[in-house]
């Protein structure tokens, strides 16, 4: 059994050697066409709306992480709080399921984190529905603290949680 947990454990960093994040700091036509295909793919919903009102805005945070051959495996997405400016909120982001368990959403977390703080961002928020297991236990690994737990208005018949992380 030990041996077997050794191997899955090279494959996945072997794995990991292969993926590509990027940052993008401005949303396209292309980039938001992306994004939207990504999200449809992952949680099932449309956010091409979403993404276009925010292209308008001025901080945005958008990254993608791409296997060797180009294929886009997950991606982060958020923008700075315009009541905070310091302070970032992470939007949107998941990972394909067939990249799942292979610490792809770490890797884009770890990224975010980093390109924030080179931003001068000092916190960075994001909410989760509470069925969201593996979200909040990624939240929880990178040191995000639980604020708030509200009734979701979008998603009534789930409960949603407020993480905060200050960014050091």
């Amino acid at each position: 059994m030990a041996s077997r947990q050794i191997i899955l454990k090279l494959a996945q960093q072997v794995v990991l050697t292969m993926v590509n994040i990027k940052s993008y700091l401005t949303l396209n036509t292309q980039l938001k066409n992306q994004l939207n295909e990504l999200n449809l793919n992952i949680l099932g919903s449309d956010i091409q709306d979403k993404l276009t009102s925010l292209s308008e805005k001025d901080s945005i945070l958008a990254l993608i992480a791409y296997a060797t051959d180009g294929t886009p495996l997950g991606f982060k997405i958020g923008f700075a709080e315009p009541e905070n400016p310091t302070s970032f909120y992470s939007w949107a982001g998941g990972v394909t399921s067939c990249a799942r368990g292979q610490g792809i959403a770490s890797l884009l977390m770890e990224a975010q984190h980093k390109k924030l703080k080179e931003l001068g961002f000092k916190q960075v928020t994001t909410k989760c529905r509470e069925d969201r297991k593996a979200m909040i236990e990624l939240n929880k690994k990178f040191g995000f603290v639980l604020k708030e737990t509200y009734q979701s208005q979008s998603s009534p018949k789930y409960k949603k949680h407020l993480f905060c992380k200050e960014l050091t």
